[in-house]
Formats: structure tokens, C-alpha cells, sequence
């Protein structure tokens, strides 16, 4: 995959790019935590499609991913319109007019929309597309509504959906959604996901005129569930869509794409480039360099969190970096390998794969790519599964300056994790580990007898006597030991955790139910936060802490708690 920028009137989209013969097929993305949950999938999709001779073009929505501009920005629905019209232009003009929309959910939505406002496309594909804009709206604010997260914006009528802010205007734009198409519409294939029900546009458009088939949508109920650890990729209905494009619209041979690429997106104050690096260059990262750097001063590195690509969760990682920039900061947001546009595979078991060995020598590859431009030193912002592999990589690896570890589960390496499953190359055979691979995450060298004795005598044992005996275990006394030589060696640690989360109560264990921690160790911990900071307060509080920690120098001891209710940290995310 080749990264690109399309201009649009809304500003620069990045986007990548898969060379192939005509036609093209344009990915239509979808909204919110849907589109970073299933994006993985899409590129892998993409490259299927490229070996049988296709182009393919994903790209990240004006204020979301990679692209320019933020989700609040006025007008969002318009810029939208206008980058999938640029898109598809970009792509017309190099595959000789010869372009496929293909859209899931919102994206098939978009795709209509095109057609209807005069994008020439000779197909559309559409996965499981919504009644209506307004279906799908009612739709975000019921999830919005069960997440908590109903008219928590500054307005009445935003809302989060996955972290992501959408204004009460945007919903509105949305529920019009799409334009009403007044022709015959280029011939499609509807993938619908209800057995024994059908969407209502074969109809729609068969009314119009239109040439449609319909397919059910095998697999739709893995694809989108609720966990990214546990997505599954269509394989069937890929099968179906590849087979119905090589047969309804087949390659041209001997048409190639030109001119090459350009990978450089410029955003307020920074500009930013695509990087390949790594083991055969095979990982992928975004370089963000600001317009006025401040000489000398180490880049920021941030890494994957889990399997979201190296825009981040709800986009985090994306305006950390440009916010960093603005202050002279240069950055790199990067895929772990089997992530994002990295290469590689996780394997079936993702969320053990997050706890390899090789997520520590993914993040020194990043670290080495920065030294060769000039970095030799970097902190880190992690969160989760990323600050675990900068944790670890810290104490050998002097280029590592300072860390800020957003909850981070496990202070010491997983050695009940590291046998036969972390150890192992990613696909490798599961045979004995299929019933283990959760039940793995527990402390190192598992439950000491003091462990066990606090878990089956709770009732009968008084607190301040089982926090006593937490403190003996095997695993506390690591923790202690790691954040101890971290700070021999000179690496200034933040720690910001949620009150209750998994982290916090090991960080508990190993220096008191109030932490006594080194001097040279930061402690803030958010009270009512869950591990996702998924309250936008939460998160934002979270932002201001990195960014306060990346433009400071060597971090003091200082632990503060902070209540969702104090109207001191209740500025608007």
C-alpha cells in the first residue's frame, strides 16, 4: 500500500493507496469507533482485491484518523460529500474513469450520496446499509444514550459515539442523508444482514431503474461485535464481492497508475509524513514535524494501544501529536507489526498478542527510526497494551527520556503469558492454549500462596491485614524493583489511572493503598474513569496530562485525585 494525500475543500485527506489496473475501487468509511474497529479488515480486504489485479483507495474522513480538520468542526457532512468527490476524481483520473464505491453502514450511505450529487461510478457495493440517515442517527444516539455519553457536549444534542464528538448539527446533516437519487443508478450489489429480511433499497433503486443484486451478508454478525479482539473477518462475502467485480467489471490489462503518490499532509503549524520502517520497512508511522521545532529537544514517540491504528482511540493520538507540534515537538504515531498498515498477523488470540516479547523490539525499531533523522533521545506516551512494551523497553534502552503510562494493566513481564503463547511466532499453532489464552493474564509466576489466602479469606480477614499481606507477593515486590531502576537510570515515569482499574490496584499492592512512590515518579489518578477513558472529560483530562508531561522536563512526585464532580476539571473536551 502506497500512502497518499487528496486535496479536498475541506482540507487534505491521507489516505492509501493500492496500485492495480481499472477499475478502482474507492472504500467508503464508516463513523467513529465502526471504522477503527474494522480497519485492519478493510486494508487486508484491500489487498485481497489487489491480487486479483484491482486499485484500491482507503481513506480517513475530514476530522477523523489521519486527515486534517477535527470531528467538531462546522459543516461536517459537506466536507464528507466533498472528500469522497475527491477521492473518487483522484482515482477517475488515473484509472481511466473506472471507479467502484464500495461502502459499509455509513460508508454505504456516502456512497448513495455520491451517486446521487453526480460522482461518476460504473458500480456500487453496499454492506448492510441503513434505512435512512435518520435510522442510522436513531441508531448512534441509543448506543451514545447506553454508553453514557448522550448530550455530552457543550451543546444539547452532541453526543460521543466511541469517543468521537458529533454536534447536534452534524446529526441533523446526517438524518438527511443521502441526497435522493432522481436516475437510474450504475448497477449494484446490496449485502444485506437479516436473513429473511431485505433492505429496502433493492427496491428503492430497482424502482429507478437500477440493475441490483442482492446477497446475503455471511459472517455479519462477527464482523461487527462489540470487541475488536474478537472481530471476524467476511471471508465468504469477500469472496462474493471480488467474484462479482472481476465478472460484472473486470481489469483492463496493461493500464497502470501514475503519477506517483504524494505522502506529505500539511496541518496548523506541522506538517506530517508516511514512514516505513522496521524489520523489510514493513512498519508503518506518521511523522509529525512542526513548522518551528525547538532544538534539542527529544521527538515524542507514541505507540499503538491494543489494535487501534496509530491515529489512536477516538482519534487521541492524532491531536496529541498536532498539539505537541504547535509547541515545537516532533512526533511519531506508529502500527505495531499485525496492526493498522503494519505488516504481520496477530494470530487468533489478539489481545494475548498484545503481551509478546516482539511489541518490546517493535517499539525499539520505532526508536530507532527517529535516532537515524536525529532523535537520539524520545519519550514516550503510551496507554494500555503500548505502555506496557515502553515499560519494558525502558530500562535497557537509555534513548528512552521519560515515560507516561496511561493505565497500564501490568507493571512486570507476563511470564504466564510468555511460554508457549507470547513466545510463539504470530499464526503460529494454538494446540493446548485455547482454553488458557485469557486466563493467562495473571501476575507473574501466578498466585502466590499470600494471594490465595487473600482471595478465599475476605470475609475473615481484616482489610488493613490482607493489604499487609498483598504486599509480600512476588508480584509486588517486581514492581517496586522496575520502578526503582527506572528511576536509577534517570527515566522521568508518569502513571495516570483510572481509580479502579486493573493497574491501579497492582500499583496499590506494591507501595501502600496511598502510594509511596520514588521521587522522580508522577501518580494522577481520575476518579470515575473507566479503563478506555471513555467519558470525554476523562480523556481530555488525559490529553492535557500528556501534553503538560512531553513539554516539561523531569517529573516530580505528585499524586492527585481528580473527581469527575469538580467543576475545576469539567472544561469542555
Amino acid at each position: 500500500m502506497i500512502p497518499a494525500v487528496i486535496p479536498s475543500l475541506a482540507g487534505p485527506c491521507h489516505a492509501m493507496y493500492g496500485v492495480g489496473s481499472g477499475p478502482a475501487i474507492l472504500f467508503c468509511p464508516s463513523l467513529g469507533d465502526e471504522a477503527l474497529r474494522t480497519g485492519r479488515i478493510w486494508r487486508d480486504f484491500a489487498a485481497r482485491i489487489g491480487e486479483h489485479g484491482f486499485a484500491t483507495l482507503r481513506f480517513d474522513l475530514p476530522g477523523m484518523g489521519n486527515s486534517s480538520g477535527m470531528s467538531t468542526d462546522p459543516r461536517r457532512v459537506e466536507a464528507w460529500r466533498d472528500a469522497v468527490r475527491a477521492c473518487a476524481a483522484w482515482l477517475s483520473s488515473r484509472h481511466d474513469g473506472r471507479v467502484v464505491l464500495l461502502g459499509h453502514r455509513f460508508g454505504a450511505l456516502l456512497a448513495i450520496d455520491a451517486v446521487a450529487g453526480g460522482v461518476d461510478a460504473e458500480r456500487l457495493i453496499l454492506l448492510d446499509p441503513p434505512e435512512s440517515g435518520a435510522s442510522l442517527v436513531r441508531h448512534v444516539r441509543a448506543r451514545a444514550r447506553l454508553s453514557g455519553s448522550s448530550g455530552a457536549g457543550p451543546r444539547d444534542g452532541d453526543i460521543y459515539i466511541g469517543g468521537m464528538p458529533l454536534s447536534a448539527s452534524t446529526l441533523s446533516d446526517i438524518a438527511a442523508m443521502p441526497v435522493p437519487l432522481r436516475e437510474s443508478p450504475p448497477a449494484l450489489l446490496v449485502l444485506d444482514e437479516r436473513p429473511g429480511k431485505s433492505s429496502p433499497w433493492p427496491d428503492r433503486l430497482r424502482s429507478l431503474g437500477g440493475s441490483v443484486d442482492v446477497i446475503p451478508f455471511d459472517g455479519h454478525a462477527a464482523f461487527v461485535g462489540t470487541s475488536p479482539f474478537d472481530i471476524v473477518p467476511p471471508t465468504a462475502t469477500f469472496t462474493a464481492i471480488i467474484d462479482h467485480i472481476g465478472r460484472e467489471a473486470p481489469p483492463v490489462q496493461g493500464m497502470t497508475a501514475s503519477p506517483p503518490c504524494t505522502s506529505g499532509l500539511i496541518a496548523e503549524g506541522c506538517s506530517e509524513t508516511s514512514m516505513w520502517f522496521g524489520p523489510e520497512a514493513g512498519m508503518f508511522g506518521i511523522l509529525c514535524r512542526p513548522h518551528a521545532p525547538i532544538a534539542g529537544a527529544p521527538a515524542l514517540l507514541l505507540p499503538t494501544m491494543g489494535i487501534d491504528p496509530c491515529s489512536g482511540m477516538s482519534r487521541m493520538w492524532t491531536d496529541l501529536a498536532r498539539r505537541v507540534a504547535a509547541q515545537g515537538i516532533t512526533s511519531l504515531r506508529f502500527d505495531m507489526r499485525g496492526v493498522g498498515e503494519s505488516a504481520g498477523e496477530l494470530g487468533q488470540e489478539r489481545l494475548v498478542a498484545m503481551y509478546r516479547v516482539d511489541r518490546v523490539a517493535d517499539l525499539r525499531h520505532a526508536i530507532d527510526a527517529l535516532e537515524v533523522i536525529g532523535f537520539p533521545q524520545v519519550k514516550i506516551v503510551g496507554y494500555c497494551a503500548g505502555a506496557y512494551a515502553a515499560w519494558h523497553a525502558a530500562i535497557p534502552d537509555r534513548r528512552i527520556a521519560a515515560i507516561l503510562a496511561g493505565n497500564l494493566v501490568y507493571f512486570n513481564f507476563q511470564r504466564s503469558l510468555a511460554s508457549e503463547v507470547l513466545t510463539a511466532s504470530p499464526g503460529a499453532s494454538r494446540i493446548g492454549t485455547e482454553r488458557r489464552g485469557l486466563a493467562r493474564l495473571l501476575p507473574s509466576r501466578g498466585l502466590s500462596a499470600l494471594r490465595q489466602l487473600d482471595d478465599k479469606s475476605r470475609r475473615f480477614v481484616p482489610r488493613r491485614l490482607r493489604v499487609a499481606l498483598r504486599g509480600f507477593g512476588t508480584d509486588p515486590r517486581e514492581t517496586r524493583q522496575h520502578v526503582k531502576a527506572l528511576v536509577a537510570r534517570g527515566c522521568a515515569v508518569s502513571l495516570v489511572m483510572a481509580n479502579d482499574d486493573h493497574g491501579h490496584v497492582r500499583l496499590r499492592r506494591a507501595f501502600g493503598e496511598r502510594p509511596r512512590l520514588p521521587a522522580g515518579v508522577e501518580l494522577t489518578v481520575i476518579d470515575d474513569a473507566d479503563h478506555q477513558f471513555s467519558d470525554p472529560h476523562h480523556r481530555a483530562r488525559f490529553l492535557d496530562l500528556a501534553a503538560s508531561f512531553v513539554l516539561r522536563g523531569q517529573a516530580s512526585m505528585r499524586v492527585k485525585t481528580l473527581s469527575q464532580n469538580s467543576s475545576r476539571y469539567l472544561e469542555t473536551a
